[in-house]
């Protein structure tokens, strides 16, 4: 689906901007709370492509699109700028309860899109430096080769951190502070084979770095946690605290082995299930 494209379309479709009064979405849905609901295009709308459905329903008139609602939705809202933005439904309280596979690959889905242009970009360059190079075009001993072949790779090297960035956002927690987790443990120091320690404690040697799996991992229990902290630290200091706390104890979890990490989760009650919900 081109959001760009798609999301005028729909505003026209239901009536115009000026016949939405306010707007949401849900999980899977948009959520449009119409001035006349008569004006609306049915038959139109159900033709667009990515459209599953529509139902109206609560006094709210929802087009189905699935995981990538979120995504179509920030195109729709600036084309409706006297409508009321109302809060996210967390839960589509309309429909049946999901699968928890749905749910945990339309978290993966949602959380490796947005960084898929930053992919495609580095490939090009990379494509591009190879077909120089084999053609004489450049050097590769060159500094210009060299620093545009880092280009090319910085994006690999670095992806668990855009994964992170996005999957943060998913879960609506922290964007910025689990990049820098990320970055964190994607660092020369802390993966290299020179044994470290801290706080006294051993740390394993695990490279982070073009791996997304910690990522998709890291940033669940960190929603977890953060939503911990928030209920538990005092209002004055919650700000400075949440940031100094989940780095530590993330960074400490996510450097130790795999049974250590179960063994929190298992500390805690949390199943591998719950992460991604």
């Amino acid at each position: 689906m081109n959001f760009k494209e798609v999301a005028p379309k729909i505003v026209e479709l239901v009536g115009g901007k000026e016949n939405i009064t306010a707007h949401t979405h849900c999980m899977t849905r948009l959520r449009f709370t119409l001035a006349d609901n008569t004006k609306v295009k049915e038959t139109e709308l159900k033709n667009i492509a990515g459209v599953q459905g529509v139902v109206n329903k609560g006094g709210q008139y929802q087009i189905i699109i699935g995981p990538d609602v979120e995504q179509l939705y920030n195109e729709i809202a600036p084309l409706c700028p006297s409508a009321k933005a109302e809060a996210v439904v967390e839960e589509n309280t309309d429909e049946k309860k999901e699968s928890i596979f749905n749910v945990i690959f339309a978290f993966i889905s949602g959380s490796i899109t947005p960084a898929l242009p930053v992919l495609i970009g580095s490939g090009l360059i990379s494509a591009v430096l190879a077909l120089a190079a084999n053609f004489g075009w450049m050097d590769k001993a060159g500094s210009t080769y060299t620093l545009l072949n880092t280009l090319a790779n910085a994006a690999y090297s670095y992806l668990p951190v855009l994964v992170a960035f996005a999957a943060a956002k998913r879960l609506k927690t922290n964007e910025y502070v689990a990049a820098f987790i990320m970055l964190a443990l994607c660092s020369a120091v802390t993966s290299g084979e020179t044994p470290v320690t801290i706080f006294c404690l051993p740390v394993t040697s695990v490279k982070y770095t073009s791996n997304i799996v910690p990522a998709l991992f890291m940033v669940p229990v960190m929603a977890l946690i953060d939503k911990w902290l928030i209920k538990v630290l005092p209002t004055s200091v919650k700000s400075i605290l949440r940031t100094i706390i989940l780095a530590m104890v993330l960074f400490r979890l996510f450097k130790s082995n795999l049974r250590s990490f179960l063994n929190f989760l298992k500390l805690f009650n949390i199943s591998l299930i719950k992460l991604f919900k």
